[in-house]
């Protein structure tokens, strides 16, 4: 029961993610998507048990639960999966601390995650997988390659430009570039045109990381501490 999912974890901070996060969701289609941060009780900082992540899954709701140590150590190394988190609207369970310190989070360091996944991505554009569900398969068969992969491929390069570039984290395309990328990812375009696409959008990437005011990489004492700080003050409240 997804009521007892939520019960077992401590959340700090919940945010939805893919479309209803992008600004980029479909008529008739909404995405019950969510990611979280969780605090455990002091056994699992203080005793020997562990716990890194969690996950559920229905037919409705796909919901992930990091502990705060996994996600800072993720966020620290900026997997453009999690750095979006502290700029995502809109936000429950909100820790002033984390929210605050979110600018100190950026670096240089998101180039290569970025890039990696978008050329990850892009390179099996043309592939599905056992996981693939049937209707996204047959939009595979019928235009030559997956539009999501594409999407999720123009999403982050853009993105990541911007970040690079000073400009800060636009999690919400609605005011930027969210109607193109909802007609990549109905797959309104050829696939000659996506790749050509992508490549403007690399060599943007590629000149952002060149040109970046953001520091080469996130301190790693600051994270340490930061972890130390949030962690100290939720276990004095058990």
């Amino acid at each position: 029961m997804y009521k007892d999912f939520l019960n077992k974890h401590n959340l700090i901070l919940t945010v939805p993610t893919g479309s209803v996060a992008y600004g980029t969701e479909t008529e008739g289609t909404v995405d019950k998507d969510y990611l979280s941060i969780s605090i455990s009780s002091p056994e699992y900082y203080l005793g020997l048990k562990t716990f890194e992540s969690d996950v559920y899954h229905d037919e409705e709701i796909d919901h992930t639960v990091y502990d705060i140590k996994k996600f800072l150590r993720l966020l620290s190394k900026n997997n453009p999966n999690i750095l979006g988190m502290l700029w995502t609207e809109p936000m429950k369970h909100i820790v002033p601390d984390l929210v605050h310190e979110r600018e100190r989070f950026l670096s240089k360091a998101l180039y290569l995650p970025f890039r990696g996944f978008a050329t990850s991505e892009l390179a099996n554009i043309q592939k599905t997988t056992g996981n693939t569900g049937e209707k996204r398969r047959k939009r595979v068969e019928e235009i030559g390659y997956d539009p999501k992969k594409a999407y999720q491929v123009m999403r982050l390069l853009a993105m990541g430009a911007e970040i690079l570039r000073g400009e800060g984290v636009h999690v919400n395309r609605s005011d930027i570039d969210a109607g193109y990328l909802k007609a990549v990812k109905r797959g309104d375009y050829y696939l000659d045109q996506i790749h050509d696409a992508a490549k403007i959008a690399f060599d943007r990437l590629d000149y952002a990381n060149t040109a970046s005011p953001l520091p080469d990489e996130v301190e790693d004492n600051f994270v340490n501490q930061l972890c130390v700080t949030i962690i100290g003050k939720r276990l004095c409240a058990f």
